[in-house]
């Protein structure tokens, strides 16, 4: 049998049997010399000698020096290949960013004397620069796609800054297809710019190809494991984005997803986004505190990234008010509106949609608090504006002409808010269906087309809202707007019984403490209206006295001066009903009054119910002249109308 053996050893053995003289050792000395060879790690003689077989047994013998060494050999070759690497790198950026320098100024000549005609060059205004840039990126970067790359980023960014949307994702959706061809398919890099891209799609109609970015740019982060990126803050900020008008309690959860990465990193754009939309959520859930709470970190960040004037304070300060308002802290909420449109008109000048959106949130909320002249005509002002300058925004004019509608019917010009909010709903229904805003501008179209009598088309409008309200888990206080409406149109249409029934499903939050329930009083203003139908008049003027009370007792009554408006006008109606005509004329003549500073004297369907039944008062007292010159006023209201749906025609005949 054929043995084989390896090693130095082996190779001792073998040489000490060999047959031949020559290949034998010489002497014993020389076989014994080989042996101690062996123990100590020093190269044998009888192994045929080689610079590859030295060098392994020297390893051998000294191991520690040896790693030692190899490990500084080794840092030495990766700090020389890194070197190189980072040479390369910092040699490519150069050219790369000397590149986009000679491109931006070769732009920018078009602004300079340098040119046949200085004086019109002067006057080529930001948008033209940019779309001289937009048409030269693909001829005058060819061979330099990192360049390319960045020039697109940039003048996508620029067109964004100056609210022209289309037209940067065009340049957003270009950079996606270079970053793909510089990085490849999956690369983050795509990721992020297909992030952005979304971004700019918000206020574009194109929701589908926003919803087709963000599931491109998940699965990129989920090939990559990457779950804790700034990358997946964004996209968890604009998944949340994208339902956050049909399902809240998700669009939160993704938002506190957004937030929660957003701390580990310091503090940038993303950051005060994702606070701002947090804010928003706690607010629609009534959240009121924790919504404070996230825009005062909000802004907290802001300091720390951005001056005193910028957009997002101009927004956060929105916001803010709006939550102020809610709290009842109405002095600090005006102040928040008012510094919101200050920061915006000079970052972005009067027609910023900043500036805007401000702008019409302060006329609203002077609206809602009393101040209605002064409010509707801010809003008017600030809507026209928007549906002028904003295009087909699937965001910013449908809620602009939304609360803008409200305003209508609320100061009594129903025919108005009807074709105000039917615009909106066309808008809606095209970008956002099955939303919950679309349900909320069908629940106050219900309303003004009960107003004027459509009662079947109002009917219509509910069924579609509540389906939506019910699909979408909606907020308590978006469906108690539903619920109002359609308590009326039972009203109106002469089934009391059932609007009472109706009317138990509203649901009223608990007073914060010090403040009023704004809930509370719409429930029993509403309930007054269905008890004073149902014959029940003493149960309607307690309820109205209920508000009237609460408010006098309120330091924020002027604040809510239309609920007690309206609180004094059914108190006096439940009187009247009551029999009590002297009482009742005290209390409706008040609430004329106040109706008259709040309503549009000349179409308001409230207002001529409130003077007819304060002409009716008169004429129970004998009052009759008094009573002839106040039904003339009311009968010239309704007469303004080619239709109207009031329960009081008859006692104005």
């Amino acid at each position: 049998m054929a043995v084989t053996l390896r090693g130095d050893l082996d190779t001792i053995i073998l040489c000490a049997l060999r047959a031949t003289p020559v290949e034998l050792y010489a002497t014993a000395e020389a076989l014994r010399k080989d042996i101690d060879n062996y123990m100590h790690g020093w190269p044998v003689l009888a192994r045929p000698d080689s610079a590859w077989y030295r060098a392994r047994k020297f390893v051998r013998r000294n191991r520690v020096p040896a790693a030692a060494g190899a490990a500084v050999v080794l840092a030495l070759i990766v700090g020389a290949v890194l070197a190189l690497s980072q040479a390369r790198i910092a040699r490519t950026q150069a050219q790369t960013a000397q590149v986009v320098q000679d491109f931006l100024r070769d732009i920018f000549r078009a602004n300079s004397m340098d040119q046949q005609d200085p004086a019109k060059g002067r006057q080529t205004t930001a948008a033209q620069l940019l779309d001289i840039g937009a048409r030269k990126i693909d001829t005058a970067l060819q061979g330099a796609p990192e360049a390319k790359l960045r020039v697109v980023e940039t003048l996508a960014q620029m067109y964004e800054e100056l609210e022209l949307t289309e037209r940067a994702a065009t340049l957003y959706r270009k950079r996606v297809a270079l970053a793909r061809e510089v990085y490849g398919p999956d690369d983050p890099g795509v990721a992020t710019a297909l992030l952005r891209l979304a971004v700019v799609l918000r206020a574009s109609p194109s929701v589908e190809e926003r919803d087709q970015s963000l599931r491109e740019a998940a699965r990129i982060l989920d090939l990559h494991h990457d779950f804790n990126s700034r990358a997946r803050g964004r996209l968890a900020l604009e998944l949340a984005n994208a339902v956050i008008d049909k399902d809240i309690s998700r669009a939160l959860q993704l938002t506190n997803q957004a937030v929660d990465i957003d701390r580990a990193y310091p503090s940038d754009r993303d950051t005060v986004s994702a606070f701002i939309q947090q804010g928003i959520l706690h607010t629609m859930r009534g959240e009121l505190a924790q919504a404070e709470t996230s825009y005062a970190q909000a802004l907290a960040a802001l300091n720390t990234i951005r001056p005193a004037t910028n957009h997002d304070r101009s927004q956060i300060y929105t916001y803010l008010a709006q939550t102020q308002r809610e709290l009842q802290e109405f002095s600090a909420a005006e102040s928040s509106h008012r510094e919101a449109l200050r920061v915006a008109q000079l970052v972005g000048g009067p027609d910023h949609q900043l500036t805007l959106i401000a702008k019409l949130d302060l006329g609203w909320f002077l609206f809602v608090t009393g101040r209605r002249s002064e409010g509707l005509d801010t809003v008017r002002a600030a809507t026209q504006r928007i549906v002028a300058t904003r295009g087909d925004d699937p965001q910013t004019i449908p809620w602009a002409l939304g609360r803008y509608g409200r305003a209508l019917l609320e100061y009594g010009r129903p025919e108005d808010a009807n074709a105000v909010i039917a615009q909106s709903i066309v808008s809606l229904r095209a970008h956002r269906p099955g939303s919950g805003y679309l349900a909320t501008a069908l629940d106050f179209q219900s309303r003004a087309l009960i107003e004027l009598g459509r009662y079947p088309d109002a009917g219509v409008a509910l069924d579609e809202a509540s389906h939506i309200h019910e699909a979408i888990h909606d907020a308590p206080a978006y469906i108690n707007e539903n619920t109002v409406s359609r308590a009326l149109l039972l009203l109106a249409t002469a089934r009391a019984t059932e609007a009472e029934r109706v009317a138990e499903e509203f649901a009223v939050p608990e007073a914060r403490p010090g403040g009023v329930s704004e809930a509370s009083m719409q429930a029993s203003l509403l309930r007054a209206d269905i008890a004073l139908a149902t014959g029940a008049a003493s149960v309607a003027a307690e309820l109205a006295s209920h508000v009237i009370d609460e408010l006098q007792h309120n330091a924020g009554r002027n604040f809510f001066s239309p609920y007690e408006a309206r609180a004094t006008v059914m108190k006096g109606k439940a009187l009247l009903v009551s029999g009590k005509y002297a009482e009742a004329l005290t209390w409706l003549e008040l609430g004329v009054s106040m109706s008259t500073a709040l309503l549009d004297n000349s179409l308001s369907p409230s207002l001529a119910d409130a003077q007819t039944a304060l002409a009716g008062c008169l004429r129970r007292l004998g009052q009759m002249n008094r009573a002839r010159q106040i039904a003339g006023r009311a009968h010239r209201v309704v007469a303004a109308h080619g239709a109207i749906g009031r329960q009081s025609d008859d006692e104005l005949r």
